[in-house]
């Protein structure tokens, strides 16, 4: 059994090396139960897998449980409201050993499509009416590996918004920072699933899942529900970055322009001006994927 540290929030286990997996099949066959110790990142931008520790620990039980610590006669940990006699083992992390590995990892995790990694910037060089939203792009880049700022894009269908977006994640992930391109009713989907309408979603939570990527871009934030679940759990989620753009680059696209955002969403229009608001304007790129890619 692997019992996840009931401190820590709710995120998929990381990818754990070979030997780590070995002793975990090795433990499961003898029905041993093994906990796994969630570290918070060191800082910004740290290795999603690992938070920049290069390393993962897993407790592997030897006894117990024990309603007491025995008096102290022998190292006990205390987990899941009781007493257990464990053996620590570590273990490195394999995203941070093999560049390769850490580069498919964080694609991955990226959101885009195989096709997308690949996209530049260059497919808006030398259109009319994107050389605004180009040079926001291009400036935020320059800072890797640690871009910071808070950048939104505004304009019409098929514009080219999308494109910008993925494409500054996928030159991120290249650079081997953690990047991740999401459409925002993707976002509440995601955390529905994990938390449910109903439950109280802690900015605790939210740092932990959103605040570990260095660049998030977040898509179609016009065209969600309107219900007041749906429209406070995304204003949690980019207030959480807002808080932290002087460290972490948050990048939005919607349709319409920050003042023309519904009712329940005028906080996050002041929000915007806060930062850079790029108007996204010009010829429509639907059906023009040549457009798009190394070129």
């Amino acid at each position: 059994e692997l019992a996840l540290d009931p401190a820590a929030p709710p995120l998929e286990l990381p990818r754990l090396s070979p030997h780590a997996q070995a002793d975990l099949r090795s433990a499961r066959a003898a029905q041993r139960k093994v906990f796994y110790k969630h570290l918070p990142p060191l800082f910004p931008g740290a290795c999603p897998n690992c938070g920049g520790h290069e390393t993962h620990w897993l407790q592997f039980v030897t006894g117990g449980p024990y309603p007491a610590p025995n008096g102290g006669k022998e190292p006990l940990i205390w987990q899941n409201g009781r007493w257990w006699r464990v053996e620590s083992r570590v273990y490195p992390c394999p995203v941070c050993a093999d560049p390769n590995e850490r580069l498919f990892y964080l694609f991955q995790r990226s959101g885009l499509e195989p096709e997308e990694h690949a996209w530049q910037l260059d497919f808006l060089e030398g259109r009319a009416g994107k050389q605004h939203a180009l040079r926001s792009a291009r400036r935020l880049l320059d800072q890797s590996p640690y871009p910071a700022g808070w950048l939104v894009l505004f304009g019409a269908h098929g514009v080219g918004k999308s494109g910008v977006l993925k494409s500054v994640v996928a030159a991120c992930v290249r650079a081997g920072v953690p990047a991740r391109y999401v459409r925002a009713g993707d976002i509440l989907q995601e955390i529905r699933a994990t938390f449910g309408e109903a439950s109280q979603l802690s900015e605790a939570g939210i740092a932990a899942e959103y605040g570990r990527y260095q660049v998030l871009a977040v898509d179609e934030i016009d065209r969600i529900s309107n219900t007041p679940w749906a429209q406070s759990t995304l204003m949690l989620i980019l207030d959480t970055r807002y808080a932290r753009r002087k460290q972490l680059a948050t990048l939005m696209a919607t349709n319409l322009q920050p003042e023309g955002l519904p009712p329940g969403m005028r906080y996050l229009a002041s929000r915007m001006k806060d930062g850079f608001c790029a108007s996204v304007e010009g010829e429509d790129l639907r059906g023009t994927p040549e457009s798009f890619g190394e070129g």
